[in-house]
This record gives C-alpha cells, sequence and structure tokens, in this order.
C-alpha cells in the first residue's frame, strides 16, 4: 500500500512520523513499517497508527528519550490520532530470530504479537 492510499489525516501523520524517524536516526534506520487497521480500508474507522521502526542497532539511552519526546510531538502536533501512534522500535537483528523482539524504548517489553507482525515485515524488507 502507498502513503497516498490511506485516508489524508493518517498520511500526514505517518509521513511526519517518518520524518522525524529518518532525521533522528539516519544511516542506522532499516525502514519503518506500518501495519494494522489502516492498512486495510475495508477495516472500518482508523483509531490509532501501528508501526515498527527497525534499526541496524540497538538505541542509546539519549536516543530513547529523542523518539519519546518524537511521539509526544506528534500527540500535539495531531490531536487524536497522533496520540495513537504505537510503535515499536526494534534491531534488524532482533526481527530476524525468531523469538519475540525486544522493544528498543523499553527493554522489559517485547512484541508479544510478533508471530502476526513479522511475515509482512520479513516479506517486505529483511531478506538479504
Amino acid at each position: 500500500m502507498k502513503l497516498e492510499d490511506i485516508p489524508p489525516e493518517a498520511g500526514e501523520l505517518c509521513e511526519a512520523f517518518g520524518m522525524e524517524v529518518e532525521k533522528l536516526f539516519g544511516d542506522r534506520l532499516h525502514g519503518v513499517y506500518l501495519y494494522g487497521a489502516v492498512v486495510f480500508p475495508d477495516s472500518g474507522p482508523i483509531q490509532d497508527l501501528d508501526f515498527h521502526v527497525v534499526l541496524k542497532s540497538s538505541l542509546a539511552d539519549s536516543e530513547r528519550s529523542r523518539a519519546v519526546a518524537i511521539h509526544e510531538d506528534l500527540a500535539r502536533r495531531f490531536p487524536g490520532l497522533g496520540e495513537e501512534l504505537d510503535a515499536y522500535f526494534i534491531t534488524v537483528e532482533d526481527a530476524r530470530q525468531t523469538g519475540c523482539p525486544v522493544h528498543q524504548l523499553n527493554l522489559l517489553v517485547r512484541d508479544e504479537s510478533w508471530a502476526l507482525h513479522c511475515a509482512h515485515i520479513r516479506a517486505a524488507a529483511l531478506s538479504p
């Protein structure tokens, strides 16, 4: 699905999120993958935006706080939908494993729904 194929309010938020993440991580960014109801036009009203941000290496503490600041900024800039931005930050290495990847913003959290999320990400971007 292309960005222009999703509802305009979601598209603007996705574009802003992608730009901020790219600015923060630069060459360390492997990809940003949108999934969930927003990519299925017949799923009804959009209630949140689900992303995986795949990074080439783990986050430093300073980067964690800046990534959280991106979420806070977008919640202010996009009232309503911006508050419902759900993004897992994971490493490429973790994404290639069979287990649930560690969420780089909170190392105590793992993506327990990884089995549902990984097939599309792997098919699109993680093959050598």
